[in-house]
């Protein structure tokens, strides 16, 4: 269960993280204008395709950690539930069983 908590959270870092540094190196290439500035038109091409490539892997891992988080959140509730239950189950077992013991040892005194 843990797992996926960290997981979720590992994505959402990653895409964040992707998307800031994409973010970032396109603000260091704009000038007074505002504008993006490149060396050539073939190195603004290519720069901005894989720049959105990244972009859209960003928002993909982004939007997976945080459906994941989302999931095993809800989900949690109705397995802590099962779990209570077990754990009752398990604690009335095991207060029988010393019941038990209880009185075989009585009865060997």
């Amino acid at each position: 269960m843990n797992d996926f908590y960290i997981l979720g959270g590992v994505l959402v870092g990653l895409g964040l993280l992707l998307r800031y540094h994409v973010g970032q190196e396109r603000f260091k290439r704009r000038g007074v204008g505002g504008l993006q500035h490149y060396s050539s038109y073939g190195k603004g091409l290519a720069v901005g395709a894989f720049e959105t490539f990244l972009n859209f892997i960003g928002t993909l891992l982004l939007a997976f950690g945080i459906l994941m988080l989302v999931v095993t959140f809800f989900s949690s509730d109705e397995e802590k539930e099962e779990a209570v239950q077990i754990e009752e189950q398990v604690d009335e077992a095991v207060g029988h069983i010393f019941e038990i013991e209880e009185r075989d040892r009585a009865s060997l005194c």
